[in-house]
This record gives C-alpha cells, sequence and structure tokens, in this order.
C-alpha cells in the first residue's frame, strides 16, 4: 500500500433521494422497491419491517398536479404563466400563489426538509 493510500480520507458513503408521487401505486412502490433492490431484501422484509431499510435511502413524496392543472384543463393551458416581478436590480422573481389547487405551499416545505436532512447526513 502506498503511503498516500494511508493518509487519503476515507470518503463517507453516499445518501440516496428517491422523489415520487404519493398518488400513484407506482410512486408510492418506487422507494420500497428500490430499497429491496439495493439491500437484497425482499419486498415483504421492507414493507413489514421498516426499520430494516437501507439507512441510506431516503423516499419524499409529493402529490401529482403539483402545478394546479387538471389533465385537460383548456382553461389554464391557454393563459399565461403566473406573472413575474422585478426586483430592483431588474432580477425576476416569481410571485408566489397558494390560492386553488396550487400546492407550492407544499413545495416550499418539502424543499426545506430536504435540505435539513442533507444538512443532518
Amino acid at each position: 500500500m502506498a503511503d498516500d493510500e494511508k493518509t487519503r480520507p476515507v470518503s463517507k458513503p453516499a445518501h440516496v433521494m428517491i422523489l415520487s408521487e404519493w398518488d400513484t401505486p407506482y410512486g408510492r412502490s418506487l422507494g420500497a422497491t428500490f430499497s429491496m433492490q439495493a439491500s437484497g431484501q425482499s419486498i415483504n422484509e421492507i414493507i413489514e419491517q421498516p426499520e430494516k431499510r437501507p439507512r441510506l435511502i431516503h423516499s419524499y413524496r409529493y402529490l401529482r398536479g403539483i402545478d394546479g392543472q387538471l389533465p385537460g384543463d383548456q382553461s389554464k393551458e391557454n393563459q399565461p404563466r403566473e406573472q413575474g416581478q422585478k426586483t430592483q436590480l431588474g432580477q425576476d422573481i416569481a410571485i408566489e400563489a397558494t390560492e386553488g389547487l396550487n400546492q407550492s405551499d407544499y413545495l416550499r416545505r418539502l424543499a426545506h426538509k430536504i435540505k435539513q436532512d442533507n444538512t443532518r447526513w
């Protein structure tokens, strides 16, 4: 073994984040299926014994239709996207509307949770 190999720091194993839709069968099963394949455990072990799931695999879910548009909704497809505002420096910033079907407030909370978890890891 060379001297530089002895002094090189060992990197930490990477965490894996699975982000999927909560309200589809595919999305709900994606995290468990990935964990099953990565760990070599059976799907029953993964589902019935969540404490034995691989600790480096994390599942996050969001609701389908996050933009507030329903499939085939013609009224919103023809309208311009949310209007932006300009800062004093002329940079565009988006105005976040949390009315109706729009779930941007949920996205903000999910992003905050993922960021906190990433810092903790």
